[in-house]
């Protein structure tokens, strides 16, 4: 019982971690000739998936060592 509530505690705060290192996940956009949304935002769109595979395996991450170590 006293595991389940370390290992919940761990989860919650490696998505909260996740959550702030969320904006800080940023790849300048070069001068590109693609026309659309990115170039109107100047959003790289290596951003997304990096950010998203930081916030699943982050947590998962900290699951199986969690599991792996006690």
């Amino acid at each position: 019982m006293k595991n389940n509530i370390y290992l919940s505690l761990l989860i919650l705060s490696s998505i909260f971690i996740s959550t702030v290192i969320w904006d800080k996940i940023s790849i300048n956009f070069g001068d590109t000739q693609i026309l659309g949304e990115y170039y109107n935002n100047s959003h790289h769109a290596l951003n997304d998936p990096l950010r998203f595979i930081a916030f699943v395996f982050i947590p998962i991450v900290t699951y199986l060592s969690f599991k792996f170590f006690f």
